[in-house]
């Protein structure tokens, strides 16, 4: 039988499956902002390899690939939605409930991940607090498009940029 070695490349893939599989399934957007329903268990770590043995590029490559993916959706949501305007349209809410609940779930699989070595600790805190003020701002759109609460969606719509950037702004604390 022939191993077959992953490169670094090889590795970025593999994190961004990763992230692509913490948040599937977490809604069908069908129940129109009803409960958020249970996130999917998330996928573990690809194996360890030689050139990384304790995980730290697969952590790492983790976290920064679900940041992007945290960015696109709401990127997504809002090509859709453009004028940031607060809509009666049904689609509106399904399409809010299952940007919430996608984000939400990625969010959450973010920050239970475990730090491959004790270094990490001082950045696995800040980025856990940050990810959890993100959730609370999307928890808080959630809410505002279940009340049809225009202002509060205006309020979502404006401070949702500010959290994805003090989540980013944490990676300043990774170790190099």
């Amino acid at each position: 039988m022939k191993v077959r070695r992953l490169g670094a490349g090889s590795w970025v893939v593999a994190g961004a499956l990763l992230v692509a599989a913490l948040a599937p399934a977490c809604s069908d957007g069908e129940g129109l902002l009803a409960d958020p329903l249970p996130c999917s268990s998330p996928t573990p770590f690809p194996p360890q390899q030689r050139r990384d043995p304790q995980g730290e590029f697969r952590y790492r490559m983790t976290v920064i690939s679900g940041v992007d993916r945290l960015s696109e959706l709401v990127n997504q949501f809002r090509v859709r939605w453009p004028d940031g305007k607060f809509s009666r349209d049904s689609a509106f809410r399904t399409e809010f409930a299952r940007y919430a609940d996608e984000s939400t779930c990625l969010a959450t699989g973010l920050r239970n991940l475990n730090p491959p070595l004790p270094r990490y600790e001082t950045f696995d805190v800040a980025f856990d607090a940050a990810a959890t003020v993100m959730m609370k701002t999307i928890s808080d759109g959630r809410e505002a498009i279940k009340s049809r609460n225009v202002s509060d969606y205006r309020d979502w719509n404006g401070a949702i940029d500010g959290r994805l950037s003090e989540v980013r702004q944490t990676f300043q604390l990774l170790p190099r």
